[in-house]
């Protein structure tokens, strides 16, 4: 696949999308309740936009973008902080690369970096231009989000993470850097992700033949795609509105589609290929699901310790039934606590976390990695396309040479705007302790923890460098255990 990230489409804006869906807000208050489990109502035309140019030029990497916030009411950005676990939107002037638009909703968001964040502190934000305006777009884009990279003081986790699953060949989001100011009061770096929606799947899968009008789930939390019986609906997976389980985040309101009679079909046919690996269940399985796009998502988030995902947490994953091909496919979500930011709880280290039974996970997707032979062959050459064994300093996608130079480049992106945080004292990372020196270290080959060098704080991921250079040392024996 071709990353259109790469391609210089300079002078348009840029943001990352939300993690959520469209709210109805009303014009007469400046703060309006509205939650992520409303429905996904990109159902209108966009027939104007080119999605690749214009998601490529809005996730720009020649430059670090200026978005400015301004609320409609001055008491907003403290009212939103004391208020954060409510999910309620305020009006807001938003102004991005010089451009501004009026009537915009804005709200915190987050899990772990709300929990970790004071009442002081920057926080992770949605912002979605149609909150108080029917049809309001912002260059195609109805909505965005800013993350504040918590517990990464290289922030660039994010940003490695997503380019890397493009680079093996999964379809993710693009990402980019902004530099956030909010009531005139400069917030620093941002890390922007592209919302996986409707305009993600135009965007990844275009719009002839009905491509992008699936049905799109998201993993919240305690499922794992266990077979639930013949009989399962809906409310059997999960919970919109409390943001629980396998949720359906398109079509719904469309009794025909949102039925989950294709997540039943999907998981019975995992079961039946569990129970016999042999080649009639594979082939059923294969007929309801790309088995390569999830076998490439295991390989590609294990390799790089993306443990805050399927395999310990049932959550942060999307899968989408495409409707040309008839099959799901995997798409990665929230991969801010990547390259070992997320241990497993003491039960195996960051760098040695295994391949196929990650911190002794053993859920249904990740088994058919290890209990179908066939499956396990195709795994073993997505493994061996990542890292070369032989030669982990510039050999398969994932080395040292490239993540080193990639790192060099982000940093000569957003260097100068993270050193300006501390000049004008507006850490980004709750609780507000990582410095520019914790920046800089973060990104090298040192062994020592952020943490023993500063205030006590959220637990620092690795150093960069130092990660790649020991998980890659480790996955030479990790390979040979998984494939040989």
């Amino acid at each position: 696949m071709i990353d259109l990230r790469k391609t210089a489409f300079a002078a348009l804006l840029l943001v990352g999308l939300a993690c959520g869906f469209a709210c109805n807000g009303t014009i007469s208050s400046s703060a309006d309740g509205g939650t992520d489990s409303g429905p996904d109502t990109d159902t209108d035309s966009d027939d104007e936009c080119d999605w690749s140019a214009e998601f490529a030029a809005f996730f720009t990497r020649d430059h670090v973008v200026q978005i400015s916030i301004d609320f409609d009411d001055p008491g907003s950005w403290t009212q939103m902080a004391l208020e954060k676990d409510t999910e309620v939107y305020y009006r807001a002037t938003i102004t991005i690369d010089g451009e501004s638009m009026s009537d915009v909703g804005v709200r915190v968001k987050g899990n772990s970096s709300l929990m970790m964040s004071g009442p002081t502190n920057t926080k992770s934000l949605k912002i979605h231009f149609e909150e108080y305006v029917d049809g309001q777009r912002f260059h195609c884009v109805d909505r965005f989000s800013l993350n504040n990279a918590t517990k990464d003081p290289s922030m660039m986790r994010e940003v490695l993470s997503y380019d890397l699953a493009i680079d093996c060949g999964l379809i993710a989001s693009r990402t980019s850097f902004a530099e956030l100011t909010v009531d005139g009061a400069l917030h620093g770096v941002f890390t922007m992700v592209q919302q996986v929606d409707h305009r993600f799947l135009r965007d990844n899968y275009g719009t002839e033949d009905s491509v992008d009008d699936g049905n799109l789930y998201k993993l919240y939390s305690d499922y794992d795609f266990s077979y639930l019986g013949p009989t399962a609906g809906p409310d059997s997976y999960g919970d919109a509105v409390a943001e629980t389980g396998l949720v359906l985040k398109t079509n719904e309101d469309n009794d025909t589609m949102n039925t989950f009679e294709d997540i039943t079909a999907l998981t019975k046919a995992i079961a039946d290929v569990l129970n016999d690996p042999g080649e009639t269940n594979r082939a059923a399985l294969e007929e309801v699901m790309d088995v390569d796009s999830y076998l490439r998502y295991q390989a590609w988030t294990l390799v790089i310790s993306n443990l805050d995902a399927y395999y310990t947490m049932n959550h942060n994953l999307y899968v989408y039934h495409n409707p040309v091909t008839d099959k799901f496919e995997t798409i990665p979500w929230d991969t801010n606590e990547a390259y070992g930011s997320f241990d497993c709880m003491g039960v195996e280290d960051v760098f040695t976390v295994d391949l196929l039974r990650p911190c002794g996970a053993q859920a249904p997707l990740n088994r058919l990695s290890y209990e179908v032979p066939e499956y396990n062959d195709r795994y073993c050459e997505f493994l061996e396309n990542m890292v070369d064994v032989t030669n982990t300093t510039s050999g398969g996608l994932y080395n040292v040479e490239n993540q080193d130079a990639r790192i060099a480049e982000f940093h000569a992106l957003i260097g100068e705007a993270r050193q300006l945080m501390d000049s004008n004292g507006t850490l980004t990372q709750p609780p507000g302790n990582y410095t520019y020196d914790d920046y800089l270290m973060n990104q090298g080959h040192s062994s020592t923890p952020i943490d023993d060098i500063g205030p006590p704080g959220p637990t620092a991921g690795p150093n960069l460098g130092y990660f790649n250079d020991t998980r890659l040392a480790n996955l030479i024996g990790l390979i040979d255990l998984a494939c040989n």
